[in-house]
C-alpha cells in the first residue's frame, strides 16, 4: 500500500503533503492513520461545512444528524453558525450588497482509543476534517477559546503540538508531521 501513497515536505507551508488519491480504496488508509494516531492522543475534530463535501449534503440537515450521532457516541461536542461570503461574479461584475450563507462549525472531541470505524463512518466521509492532537491547552479552553473566534483552525501552534488536514475531495493529508506510515 505504501508505494501508493506520496509524500513531499513544502517548506513555504511547513508541513507535508500526504497524497493517497492512486489508492483503489482510501478509506482503511485512512481510519488506520487516524486510529493510529488515537492510540496515544484525544483528537479534536473540526468539520465546516462551507469546505470540501463529497455530495454537498444540505448542512442544516447534516449538522443536525451529526449532533444526534455525538450523543450516540458521547463525544464532547460544540457547534456554532458560521456566516459566509457569497458573492458571484457575473460578466466580471459583483453584485450589490454582501449576501452570506449560513454554514457551521463542527467541533469535537475523541478520548484516546476511543476511534472506532462506526465513528469514522459517522462523521469522516463526507466533508475535509481538520484535525488536533497533541493539545497543549485544556478541553475546557480550547472549546471556551473556540466559541469566543479565538481559533480558526486545529493548526494554532498555541493549542496544537500537531495537526493534520484530511481533504475528502483532493484524498490527501496536510500535515505537520508526515503521518503516513504510522503504527500505534
Amino acid at each position: 500500500m505504501a508505494q501508493k501513497i506520496k509524500v513531499r515536505y513544502d517548506k513555504n507551508l511547513n508541513k507535508y503533503h500526504i497524497d493517497y488519491h492512486k489508492l483503489v480504496d482510501p478509506v482503511p488508509f485512512r481510519y488506520k492513520t487516524i486510529k493510529d494516531l488515537n492510540h496515544n492522543n484525544d483528537l479534536a475534530f473540526l468539520i465546516e461545512t462551507h469546505l470540501g463535501s463529497i455530495t454537498k449534503p444540505d448542512q442544516l440537515t447534516y449538522t443536525k444528524i451529526a449532533e444526534g450521532l455525538f450523543a450516540k457516541h458521547k463525544l464532547r461536542y460544540q457547534v456554532r453558525p458560521l456566516e459566509v461570503a457569497n458573492s458571484k461574479n457575473i460578466f466580471g461584475m459583483f453584485p450589490s450588497g454582501k449576501k452570506t450563507v449560513t454554514h457551521f462549525a463542527l467541533t469535537f472531541i475523541v478520548p484516546s482509543k476511543a476511534f472506532t470505524q462506526e465513528m469514522f463512518n459517522d462523521f469522516l466521509c463526507e466533508y475535509d476534517v481538520q484535525i488536533g492532537y497533541k493539545m497543549l491547552k485544556s478541553q475546557d479552553t480550547f472549546f471556551d477559546d473556540l466559541q469566543k473566534g479565538y481559533i480558526s483552525d486545529v493548526f494554532d501552534p498555541e493549542y496544537f503540538e500537531e495537526s493534520f488536514y484530511d481533504s475528502r475531495v483532493f484524498d490527501k493529508f496536510l500535515a505537520t508531521e508526515d503521518i503516513s506510515t504510522l503504527e500505534a
